[in-house]
């Protein structure tokens, strides 16, 4: 296939724009509403299901599926994390898919799930353009972790927020390829314990057997190792979606991938909202998008570095 022009590293984009394009995007168009979102049917093995397309997201290419949250709902996850707008001109599809409930991300009281969710997926990407790209949030970035170890073709890059790896699933991950990913965890997360341990209920009702998780650290290490990380890795500081973060990107070297973790900086769940009235600029979804989009281009060169980044602005 071909892809759009290559685009510089997503850090180095930052350090590069003049004031006055930074200006430019603030004051851009506000974002598509969830109310266009375009609704589909999605037939699979296991019966229908829906899911929700972002219309006229680009050029033919980068197709990027983005699961919500456990118990949540596609149109609302698209209105809060607005990637089809981060990815307007570069992506050919952004597919928000719509859960039963839960997505099965590996634990053991919603691993039923698997099968139905996982013929979503599969035939969303059927015929899909490579590069497919995934995103999630909560149990909706978990399962995108599960899919990066499961999936026969693995995915070219994922973004996962609020997410930790579920502990059954670090025990019985099939080896696989290396898979570049954008880990983004909060220092205070009041669902998934910071060192480990069960999955706390949200309001006080649970799933009933919320299952284990690894905490935020051994996350990062399961990770590191399976992408075959080596060395120290570059460190910067940033402010995103207005929230105060630490960012470590691992190189992944040759036959490896890198590995992105972004620590905000507070108390929080989720995909982080913009400020009411804020633009794009500085937000999550951007540095999500830049980041799937770096990595989707074959001819890049070898280190995305950190080098140049904005301590404000990514």
């Amino acid at each position: 296939m071909t892809l759009r022009p290559r685009a510089p590293s997503p850090f180095r984009m930052a350090a590069a724009r003049p004031a006055a394009q930074w200006a430019h995007e603030r004051a851009a168009p506000g974002p598509l509403l969830p109310q266009a979102l375009r609704p589909l049917s999605v037939p699979t093995a296991q019966g229908l299901r829906l899911a929700h397309v972002a219309p006229g997201a680009g050029a033919a290419g980068l197709r990027v599926l983005a699961f919500h949250g456990g118990g949540g709902d596609s149109r609302r996850f698209a209105g809060r994390a607005r990637l089809h707008e981060a990815l307007q001109g570069h992506a050919g599809s952004v597919v928000y898919p719509q859960a039963e409930g839960h997505w099965a991300d590996g634990r053991p009281g919603i691993e039923p799930g698997w099968q139905a969710d996982l013929a979503l997926v599969q035939a969303l990407a059927e015929g899909a353009p490579a590069p497919l790209c995934l995103a999630g949030a909560s149990n909706g970035g978990m399962f995108a972790l599960r899919l990066a170890c499961e999936l026969a073709v693995p995915p070219t890059a994922v973004v996962a927020v609020s997410a930790a790896m579920p502990a059954d699933l670090a025990l019985r991950a099939p080896l696989g390829p290396p898979v570049p990913l954008m880990l983004v965890q909060w220092t205070e997360d009041p669902l998934l314990p910071h060192a480990g341990g069960p999955v706390a209920a949200r309001g006080g009702v649970g799933l009933g057997q919320r299952g284990r998780v690894l905490g935020a650290e051994e996350t990062v290490a399961f990770w590191r190792a399976r992408n075959r990380c080596s060395g120290p890795p570059r460190h910067r500081q940033a402010r995103i979606s207005g929230q105060r973060a630490e960012i470590h990107a691992w190189s992944g070297g040759a036959g490896g991938a890198d590995l992105w973790r972004v620590l905000l900086q507070g108390n929080g769940h989720g995909w982080p909202s913009r400020a009411p009235g804020a633009g794009l600029a500085g937000s999550l979804e951007q540095m999500a998008a830049r980041f799937l989009i770096w990595f989707s281009q074959k001819d890049r060169p070898g280190n995305a570095g950190l080098e140049g980044v904005s301590h404000d602005v990514i």
